[in-house]
């Protein structure tokens, strides 16, 4: 019965394979039609639903502790003073040497200068200094600041006592002007400059005698070598 051909209502005679190809191709017309609708409607869906929902930008999360450690390094101010409380920044000679402030813990052996104390003896080994006197603590400490603000160099040796607990403390300072340093072969051939080294150093100390109460006058000065 298969292989009869089927008649259609308007006359049309087909055969059974035209008959079932004719339904498979309308089913597939059915099934391609109801996926592109589909498809049709997704994409118009989606599009109106961008229009509700926009692009964020992506925020990466902070470790807890980094607000802090900046905060502290912002605010922290820097410390200019060691736990003594005195300046701990070294100040520079005119001679390029490196000074401790009067205030600053020092070694008793350091040498008083018009900026403070500094460690190393500005003077050159082998060379003559004039001796202007030695004297208390702060007389000397007044007198080197009354020289060098009238123009001569002068420096503070410390005298350490050999007495056991004092020489944490000296009490007194031998001056000496760095003014003028002789060479030993060059002592005779300087002679008139000596003097008159001498004598302004004689006069700067009578005015500090007569306008602050110095301890000496600098009149009775000698030279002395400097061996290192």
């Amino acid at each position: 019965m298969l292989d009869e051909p089927v008649q259609t209502d308007t006359g049309i005679t087909l055969s059974v394979p035209k008959f079932y190809t004719m339904i498979a191709v309308a089913l597939v017309l059915v099934v391609g039609a109801w996926a592109g609708g589909y498809r049709i409607g997704f994409n118009d869906g989606k599009d109106e639903m961008s229009q509700f929902v926009r692009d964020q930008p992506v925020v990466s999360p902070q470790p807890k502790n980094q607000d802090s450690t900046l905060a502290e390094r912002t605010t922290q101010p820097e410390r200019t003073s060691n736990q003594g409380g005195s300046a701990t920044n070294p100040v520079a000679d005119s001679d390029g040497g490196t000074s401790r402030p009067v205030d600053s813990g020092r070694s008793p052996s350091d040498i008083m200068t018009a900026s403070g104390f500094r460690a190393e003896d500005p003077r050159t080994a082998g060379m003559n200094y004039l001796v202007l006197a030695t004297l208390p603590t702060e007389q000397a400490s007044d007198a080197i600041s009354f020289m060098n603000q009238n123009g001569m160099t002068i420096i503070g040796v410390p005298q350490l006592d050999s007495r056991a607990g004092s020489a944490n403390n000296p009490s007194r300072y031998t001056l000496y002007s760095l003014g003028l340093a002789i060479p030993g072969n060059r002592w005779s051939a300087m002679s008139n400059q000596r003097l008159e080294h001498q004598r302004q150093v004689a006069t700067l100390g009578a005015r500090w005698q007569r306008e602050r109460r110095g301890g000496s006058d600098f009149s009775q000065t000698n030279w002395e070598k400097y061996e290192h």
